[in-house]
């Protein structure tokens, strides 16, 4: 049976990893967090409080590439 290791990305930590950094036993990352908006969207304004969409998405290819299957966690907005 092959176990699945998610691993949380918490790119709103001021000065935390990159993305490419993830330790490769990582198969599956949830980028944290996109979160609920009115009109039934989704906004990406908390990630990409710290770290730039053209950064994210940079790591997210990188991982990708690993074989490393790359998720988004929704936060429901009060």
């Amino acid at each position: 049976m092959k176990q699945t290791f998610l691993a949380y990305w918490l790119g709103y930590v001021e000065g935390g990893n990159s993305l490419e950094s993830t330790p490769s036993e990582v198969d599956t990352v949830a980028l944290a967090f996109g979160v609920t908006a009115p009109g039934n969207t989704i906004t990406t304004d908390f990630l990409t409080s710290k770290h730039s969409e053209k950064e994210i998405s940079k790591g997210v290819k990188a991982l990708q590439a690993r074989g490393v299957k790359v998720v988004m966690s929704i936060n429901g907005n009060p």
